[in-house]
């Protein structure tokens, strides 16, 4: 969801000699929401592809053009299994013990203090991102959605010794929270990352992004985020099992970015992660990394809930 001050409405690796990004937010545009479902509107609805042309550093490829076909089949496939999985879940619940759901830690123990410092330490670091050159709209990004879990999940888990009715929805959030953080932190750190340092031509521009993405809030939500979200979910929580209502949890949050990034914002032509566009088969690769996420993500963090998380 980081944008360095480098990237500006003016696109490319341009000078410009306007005013600091600092105090600047994205640049409003035209749009409703019924635009969406006008066919008389094409796909792309802002000039090419670039919403108020703040995306204009991402390699036009990525940005406008027809989706490439065997991308198409391939989403075609992941939305339909991941549809499949959670109707299979829904009509077949896994059995699993009511303790599972239910059971919380007492108030007043260091679990309970770490979870209620953790979220106050979460909701400051929203309220930066509030006051960014994004505001707002970084809500729209996977990074901020997965941040949300974080503070969620934190905010339930220092309630839940006190109001025992909320244990139920706390657990269900739980591997969605930790499974997001990790996609966060592997995506960014090694993919997106790496790949826009890469197209970033200009020296001063690519410095600029450098320190920017090893500042403060950028560390927070891509490095950060991760830790976190380990100490809530593993250490400061009831030791249990994950099961395949876990699993489609995940799958379900997943499955509303995915629709949201590639129905909504592509249209709109913001481009926060390039990569994982349609338009070149190199989004496969990138989808598969996800996949492999949460495969992997669930291999981990399963047998971790067990041996690290807190007998109650």
């Amino acid at each position: 969801m980081c944008n360095p001050k480098s990237a500006s409405p003016k696109g490319g690796d341009e000078e410009t000699k306007e005013q600091p990004t600092k105090n600047r937010r994205l640049p409003p545009v035209k749009l409703k929401v019924s635009d969406l479902f006008d066919l008389s509107k094409p796909w792309i609805l802002v000039e090419d592809g670039s919403y108020g042309g703040f995306f204009n550093n991402v390699p036009t490829v990525f940005r406008v053009g027809p989706w490439n076909i065997a991308c198409c089949l391939y989403l075609f496939a992941i939305i339909s299994w991941i549809l499949f999985e959670i109707v299979q879940c829904y009509a077949n619940p896994p059995k699993v013990p009511p303790t599972d759901y239910h059971s919380s830690y007492g108030a007043n123990t260091w679990q309970w203090w770490y979870n209620v410092a953790g979220f106050a330490w979460t909701c400051y670091i929203a309220s930066v991102v509030v006051k960014s050159p994004m505001g707002w709209t970084a809500w729209f990004s996977y990074t901020l959605q997965s941040w949300t879990l974080i503070i969620v999940r934190h905010g339930l888990s220092a309630l839940a010794p006190l109001v025992p009715a909320l244990a139920p929805l706390n657990e269900l959030l739980r591997f969605p929270m930790l499974l997001q953080a990790t996609v966060t932190f592997v995506v960014w750190n090694f993919i997106l990352f790496p790949s826009i340092a890469m197209t970033m031509k200009n020296p001063k521009n690519k410095r600029d992004f450098l320190k920017f993405c090893f500042g403060f809030l950028c560390s927070q939500v891509h490095i950060a985020n991760l830790p976190l979200a380990a100490m809530n979910g593993v250490w400061g929580s009831p030791a249990r099992e994950l099961n395949q209502m876990d699993f489609c949890m995940a799958l379900g949050f997943t499955l509303q970015y995915v629709v949201l990034y590639l129905f909504v914002l592509d249209r709109f032509g913001v481009h926060f992660y390039f990569v994982f566009s349609p338009r070149t088969p190199l989004a496969i690769i990138g989808w598969s990394a996800i996949l492999g996420c949460i495969f992997a993500g669930f291999s981990v963090w399963k047998p971790a809930l067990v041996n690290y998380g807190l007998v109650v």
